[in-house]
């Protein structure tokens, strides 16, 4: 099994990029960007924020996108 050190980096490409998944969470790409960052570098470690992470997930299963609660979690090894 891999390990999925930064679950946004996946979500946000399957969602269509960093400019779509802004669109869809109505926030500036700039904040999506923060989503793949170290909490070091002013990110959220790889995590997207829950609130958003609500309104991806259903907008992926709206869209027919392969994105499901698990993903939006590291994979323990």
């Amino acid at each position: 099994m891999s390990v999925n050190l930064n679950p946004a980096k996946d979500i946000i490409n399957r969602i269509g990029g960093v400019k779509s998944t802004a669109s869809v969470c109505n926030v500036g790409y700039r904040n999506v960007y923060k989503w793949t960052y170290p909490k070091e570098n002013g990110g959220t470690g790889g995590y997207i924020p829950s609130h958003h992470a609500k309104t991806l997930l259903t907008y992926a299963i709206q869209n027919n996108i392969d994105v499901k609660a698990e993903d939006f979690f590291k994979e323990q090894a």
